[in-house]
């Protein structure tokens, strides 16, 4: 474990560990449902857009129902969403139909929106600045690893018997209900480094959007964001129909290739942290958007099971960059800890927005076509949008970061003998 950790840190980060291990062979599970869809139920291209959907339009219940959810206190909170969120997965064992299972996923997704807000309010308190990228770092890598060998184990399972996702989900069921019991276990820093209250009571949705609209860095993070969102939206719902439809791949290699882009996690995320304390969060997410705009022809070619491995293993690449960047990018930008909750509540219920726009382009883009290869060519226009838009907001901060410099130099150059209070100049990106 790192040096200069206080107890808070060693204490959360040992069972933020073992919660995330549990979570994201979970959420792997949850993530592989069009596959099931379409292989064991034959599930038509409406029932996978809804499928692909439920996750990103759920996040939109965090900006209408976080406040009155959040009196029951972050522990009890947690304890609600693993209880109607995930246990309910325990009935997959019964169901035979794509609506019902879809229907039970969908209810997972609702959950998720005020489970990542507390997840990622409390990591923001009690990791300090100077170690929160590292252990972040660590601990997605644990969770990639463990997702990794997981799906791959389901997806072996699933070639002998196609009915097994029976067994899978209910199994997945009570990981995730685990993972969350566990983080709601974690006490909340208290004391001089405490300066957010994860405990504490959620903002109004009109102060949302007046923070939103009023700090025009995060405006361009968020536009950024939005851009490769609708692409990476389309791309989730029309890759599965592709590579588990028309190609009709086996399921150890659909769940396979998530195996390899898991573990192409757990390699990339050794530089992660770093990349993201040296270049910030609007420079490494739009380096991360070429590499996506690169998958796009990766997937437009792939034919083959390899293909496709080779494919998702560089996807696992560039996304272990954008999921730094999307976990910590906005508590970064945030001008103080009072306020990182409502930057990240903003930035959780965006994903509904992009969510409700890019999974039907995916699916109506597939139809119209007859070809789910089109929306690789319209995804691979939006994350180069996306890579400029990010890569412009990072010179802005750069060049920000430099007048902030040389005006505390002109500052001190005009009263010698006297320091000028110093300020934290605005970390190039």
């Amino acid at each position: 474990m790192r040096k200069g950790l206080d107890e808070t840190e060693r204490r959360t980060y040992v069972r933020h560990s073992s919660a995330q291990a549990f979570e994201s062979l979970f959420m792997a599970i949850c993530w592989s449902g069009a596959e099931v869809a379409i292989k064991s139920f034959d599930a038509t291209v409406l029932v996978v857009t809804l499928i692909t959907m439920a996750p990103g339009i759920a996040q939109l219940v965090a900006l209408f129902v976080a406040r009155r959810l959040q009196v029951l206190g972050r522990k009890r909170l947690l304890h609600a969403c693993a209880l109607v969120g995930r246990a309910p997965l325990l009935l997959v064992i019964f169901i035979a139909g794509p609506w019902s299972f879809l229907a039970l996923l969908s209810l997972q997704a609702l959950t998720m929106s005020v489970v990542i807000a507390n997840w990622n309010s409390l990591i923001r308190v009690n990791y300090r600045d100077e170690h929160r990228a590292h252990l972040f770092a660590r601990v997605t890598r644990l969770g990639a690893l463990v997702s990794g060998i997981g799906t791959l184990g389901a997806g072996i399972w699933l070639d002998m018997d196609q009915t097994a996702y029976h067994y899978i989900y209910p199994i997945a069921a009570i990981l995730g209900i685990l993972s969350l019991w566990i983080f709601a276990g974690i006490d909340a820093r208290r004391g001089e480094h405490a300066d957010d209250d994860p405990d504490g009571e959620a903002p109004h949705f009109r102060d949302l959007m007046r923070t939103f609209f009023g700090d025009r860095e995060f405006l361009q993070f968020e536009i950024g964001f939005m851009l490769y969102g609708i692409a990476f939206m389309a791309i989730s719902t029309a890759k599965p129909l592709r590579m588990a439809g028309v190609l009709d791949l086996p399921y150890a290699t659909l769940l396979g290739s998530k195996a390899a882009f898991s573990l192409a996690m757990v390699l990339a995320s050794v530089a992660a942290g770093s990349l993201l304390n040296r270049l910030g969060p609007a420079r490494l997410a739009s380096r991360a958007y070429w590499g996506l705009t690169l998958y796009c022809g990766m997937l437009f070619l792939t034919t083959e099971p390899w293909h496709l491995v080779a494919a998702e293993a560089w996807f696992g690449l560039v996304m272990t960059a954008v999921h730094i960047a999307w976990n910590l990018g906005p508590v970064l930008l945030a001008p103080n800890a009072r306020v990182a909750s409502s930057y990240m509540l903003i930035h959780v219920a965006l994903v509904g927005v992009r969510s409700a726009i890019g999974h039907p382009l995916g699916g109506v883009l597939t139809e119209v076509t007859g070809d789910p290869r089109t929306v690789f060519v319209f995804s691979a226009v939006f994350f180069s949008l996306a890579a400029l838009t990010m890569a412009n907001l990072a010179r802005r901060r750069e060049l920000a970061g430099r007048a902030t410099a040389v005006g505390e130099l002109a500052e001190e150059a005009e009263v010698p003998g006297e320091a000028s209070p110093r300020r934290t100049p605005i970390a190039p990106d």
